[in-house]
């Protein structure tokens, strides 16, 4: 299996739940085009319930039209949560699938921290970052490309 995780673009200021400014809706574009010329083909873009992930997946997936995208708890924040997740998605979607997981900032840190250094350096606090994992969890998981997104404006 093949997951991308990526961090939402710049959300707007002072809102409950903020969708995006227009630069991170730039930078989650952006990073689509990364996820692309990398050969990423997904099967699905999944991102979380919130207004800023369901226009970072939106965004990103102008590069693949045909793309489904859909809801799902895909930001877990604890190792065991990950395998949770991971698990499900295999059993779900088979170990052949690539996927795109939109989230949060947490999970940029407990993926770098289970399976880093990454290939490039990735700033945590960044934006649209994206982290593309391969493997499994009974064989392991290898991060295999890193996009180090962007600083906030």
């Amino acid at each position: 299996m093949r997951l991308a995780f990526l961090r939402h673009g710049q959300p707007r200021r002072g809102e409950t739940d903020p969708g995006l400014t227009s630069a991170g809706r730039r930078m989650a574009f952006e990073t689509g085009g990364w996820l692309l010329t990398h050969g990423l083909r997904p099967s699905a873009i999944m991102h979380t319930a919130t207004a800023r992930t369901n226009q970072t997946a939106e965004e990103v997936g102008h590069h693949w039209p045909d793309t489904a995208r859909m809801l799902g708890d895909v930001s877990p924040e604890l190792p065991g949560d990950w395998e949770r997740l991971t698990d499900e998605l295999i059993t779900h979607w088979g170990d052949t699938a690539t996927l795109v997981l939109v989230g949060h900032h947490p999970t940029v840190g407990l993926l770098l921290d289970l399976y880093g250094p990454p290939p490039v350096p990735v700033p945590r606090r960044n934006l649209a970052i994206a982290l593309v994992l391969e493997g499994n969890p009974s064989a392991g998981w290898t991060l295999a490309l890193a996009w180090p997104g962007r600083p906030a404006l």
